[in-house]
Protein backbone atom coordinates (compact mmCIF):
# COMPACT_ATOMS: atom_id res chain seq x y z
CA UNK A 1 0.00 0.00 0.00
CA UNK A 2 1.37 3.44 -0.87
CA UNK A 3 1.94 5.44 2.29
CA UNK A 4 0.88 8.85 3.54
CA UNK A 5 1.34 11.78 1.15
CA UNK A 6 1.52 9.43 -1.85
CA UNK A 7 1.89 11.55 -5.00
CA UNK A 8 2.43 14.72 -2.98
CA UNK A 9 3.07 17.67 -5.31
CA UNK A 10 2.80 15.50 -8.41
CA UNK A 11 3.57 17.79 -11.33
CA UNK A 12 3.15 15.44 -14.27
CA UNK A 13 3.20 11.87 -15.47
CA UNK A 14 0.98 8.92 -14.73
CA UNK A 15 0.87 6.80 -11.57
CA UNK A 16 -1.15 3.56 -11.64
CA UNK A 17 -1.97 1.97 -8.27
CA UNK A 18 -3.09 -1.63 -8.77
CA UNK A 19 -3.98 -2.22 -5.10
CA UNK A 20 -2.99 -5.88 -5.23
CA UNK A 21 -2.33 -6.48 -1.53
CA UNK A 22 -4.80 -4.26 0.30
CA UNK A 23 -6.66 -7.06 2.14
CA UNK A 24 -9.58 -4.75 2.89
CA UNK A 25 -7.36 -1.80 3.82
CA UNK A 26 -7.53 1.53 1.97
CA UNK A 27 -5.47 1.59 -1.23
CA UNK A 28 -3.31 4.44 0.08
CA UNK A 29 -2.43 6.19 3.32
CA UNK A 30 -3.43 9.64 4.49
CA UNK A 31 -3.24 12.78 2.31
CA UNK A 32 -2.79 11.25 -1.16
CA UNK A 33 -2.48 13.74 -4.03
CA UNK A 34 -1.83 16.64 -1.65
CA UNK A 35 -0.54 19.58 -3.66
CA UNK A 36 -1.07 17.74 -6.95
CA UNK A 37 -0.86 20.25 -9.80
CA UNK A 38 -0.23 18.09 -12.84
CA UNK A 39 -0.32 14.57 -14.11
CA UNK A 40 -2.81 11.85 -13.33
CA UNK A 41 -3.23 9.06 -10.79
CA UNK A 42 -5.24 5.95 -11.45
CA UNK A 43 -6.46 3.69 -8.64
CA UNK A 44 -7.84 0.17 -9.17
CA UNK A 45 -10.64 -0.91 -6.87
CA UNK A 46 -12.64 0.83 -4.17
CA UNK A 47 -11.38 4.30 -3.23
CA UNK A 48 -14.43 5.31 -1.18
CA UNK A 49 -12.30 5.47 1.98
CA UNK A 50 -9.47 7.45 0.41
CA UNK A 51 -9.38 11.03 1.80
CA UNK A 52 -8.62 12.93 -1.42
CA UNK A 53 -7.96 16.67 -0.91
CA UNK A 54 -10.34 19.25 -2.33
CA UNK A 55 -7.91 20.45 -5.03
CA UNK A 56 -8.28 17.21 -7.02
CA UNK A 57 -11.13 15.61 -8.91
CA UNK A 58 -11.77 11.88 -8.81
CA UNK A 59 -13.96 10.18 -11.42
CA UNK A 60 -14.64 6.67 -12.66
CA UNK A 61 -12.32 5.77 -15.51
CA UNK A 62 -13.91 6.15 -18.93
CA UNK A 63 -12.86 4.07 -21.93
CA UNK A 64 -10.47 6.83 -23.06
CA UNK A 65 -8.83 6.76 -19.62
CA UNK A 66 -8.49 2.97 -19.76
CA UNK A 67 -6.93 3.18 -23.22
CA UNK A 68 -4.24 5.41 -21.70
CA UNK A 69 -3.26 3.19 -18.76
CA UNK A 70 -4.11 -0.29 -20.12
CA UNK A 71 -0.71 -0.78 -21.80
CA UNK A 72 0.99 -0.33 -18.41
CA UNK A 73 -1.35 -2.80 -16.74
CA UNK A 74 -0.80 -5.31 -19.55
CA UNK A 75 2.98 -4.95 -19.32
CA UNK A 76 2.89 -5.43 -15.54
CA UNK A 77 0.74 -8.53 -15.95
CA UNK A 78 3.01 -9.94 -18.65
CA UNK A 79 6.07 -9.48 -16.44
CA UNK A 80 4.49 -10.88 -13.27
CA UNK A 81 2.18 -13.60 -14.61
CA UNK A 82 -1.16 -11.93 -13.95
CA UNK A 83 -4.36 -11.89 -16.00
CA UNK A 84 -4.42 -8.43 -17.59
CA UNK A 85 -7.89 -8.64 -19.10
CA UNK A 86 -9.40 -9.68 -15.76
CA UNK A 87 -7.56 -6.87 -14.01
CA UNK A 88 -8.75 -4.33 -16.61
CA UNK A 89 -12.39 -5.34 -16.02
CA UNK A 90 -12.14 -4.04 -12.46
CA UNK A 91 -13.29 -0.51 -11.62
CA UNK A 92 -10.69 2.25 -11.77
CA UNK A 93 -10.76 5.83 -10.50
CA UNK A 94 -8.83 8.64 -12.18
CA UNK A 95 -7.58 11.54 -10.07
CA UNK A 96 -6.48 14.83 -11.64
CA UNK A 97 -5.81 18.32 -10.27
CA UNK A 98 -8.75 20.69 -10.72
CA UNK A 99 -7.20 24.06 -9.99
CA UNK A 100 -4.69 26.33 -11.65
CA UNK A 101 -3.55 27.29 -8.14
CA UNK A 102 -3.90 24.15 -6.01
CA UNK A 103 -2.02 25.66 -3.06
CA UNK A 104 -4.21 28.75 -2.58
CA UNK A 105 -6.61 27.06 -0.16
CA UNK A 106 -3.66 25.95 1.97
CA UNK A 107 -2.29 29.46 2.48
CA UNK A 108 -5.10 31.97 1.97
CA UNK A 109 -8.34 32.16 3.93
CA UNK A 110 -11.51 33.45 2.28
Amino acid sequence: MPGAFFGEYQAGGLIVVLALHTDGKPVTGYFPCTGMHGGKMVFRGDVSRVPFPSQVTAHAAAEADKAEFAPYVREYCRLFGRDAEAMLRDPYTVVTPDSKNPYKQMYVSD
